[in-house]
């Protein structure tokens, strides 16, 4: 318009570079291109349009540029902005990526402790059921011929079963809550070690058991020491 009416250089004209500058740094690709192509063009028609005839073509070519760097400085602060935007966008989607990550990889890590809390709780009732019925066999048949043997087995299933509850709710008020208890509550998984000590429990109640221990004693899995056991 101001070609046309040949209304020179106008305050308002300075809208022109926030214009520039807002489509560089929100608007798309092609709109903020053609704001930069079309801000680089009016320099130059400006020139053609008001310039001093007797200016020469060096002075007209340093007038124009000067006239364009403001359009160009304008893209690129815009082109900037645009630019941390894109960039700490990324950084927002990377951060939650990795959070979600992390979430997954602790509800494995959940999953497979509560497998394995599921497992020691089998083993442990399995083992404390079984020198139940030992023990409760042995003192239906000494219960005539050796009542003080029978009483030994019948404490002993008692003692055993009180200690198979107490294991039971500790594991299963784990696999409930899936919070760990702290350390003093908690019972040490049997393990090789301790096999002694089951034998001469079976012993004190008046149980025949032989034990015998052959090779080296090595390292084992926790798994299979308390598969042993």
């Amino acid at each position: 318009g101001q070609l046309v009416l040949d209304v020179s250089t106008m305050p308002a004209d300075f809208a022109f570079l926030v214009i520039i500058y807002t489509v560089a740094a929100t608007g798309a690709r092609w709109a903020s291109r053609t704001a930069l192509v079309t801000g680089l063009c009016a320099a130059p028609l400006a020139q053609l349009r008001w310039s001093d005839s007797e200016l020469g073509m060096g002075t007209t070519i340093a007038v124009t540029v000067f006239q364009a760097v403001p359009f160009a400085l304008a893209w690129v602060l815009g082109d900037s902005v645009r630019t941390r935007r894109a960039y700490f966008a990324q950084l927002e989607e990377r951060a939650t990526r990795l959070e979600k990550e992390r979430e997954a990889q602790a509800k494995v890590a959940v999953a497979a402790e509560r497998a394995r809390i599921a497992r020691e709780l089998h083993d442990v009732v399995a083992h404390n059921v079984s020198v139940m019925v030992v023990q409760a066999d042995g003192a239906a048949y000494v219960m005539d011929a050796a009542p003080d043997q029978a009483k030994k087995a019948l404490e002993t299933i008692s003692s055993t079963g009180r200690q198979a509850l107490a294991e039971m709710r500790r594991l299963l008020g784990v696999l409930r809550t899936g919070e760990h208890q702290e350390a003093g509550e908690y019972v040490p998984q049997p393990d090789v070690q301790q096999i002694e000590d089951l034998v001469e429990q079976c012993r004190t109640s008046g149980l025949p058991v032989d034990f015998k221990v052959e090779g080296t004693p090595r390292q084992l899995p926790s798994g299979v020491e308390l598969t042993a056991y």
